[in-house]
């Protein structure tokens, strides 16, 4: 890596604008909460707090969902109203 690009990584101009530092192991401990709706924060960040009129989509805490008869898809795609990375 250039020595440009390592400064612009560490520049604290930009680092809020998507540069995460992570590991699988990291990775995998946040899913493993998140699929633990035992935990009632994440059952409550699971919740929507706006849903979409005569439709499935709903936007919940940064999670946006979509749902039929038969499923609930939690979701996240780097973007929600107001919002992006």
């Amino acid at each position: 890596m250039s020595l440009a690009a390592l400064f612009l990584l560490n520049s604290p101009s930009i680092r809020a604008a998507g540069v995460l530092k992570s590991n699988l192991p990291d990775v995998m401990k946040y899913v493993e909460l998140q699929l633990n709706e035992a935990n009632e924060v994440v059952k409550l960040s699971h919740n929507a707090l706006w849903k979409e009129y005569n439709g499935t989509y709903r936007a919940g805490y940064y999670w946006q969902m979509d749902s039929n008869s038969d499923n609930k898809n939690i979701f996240q795609n780097g973007g929600s109203f107001g919002t992006s990375s």
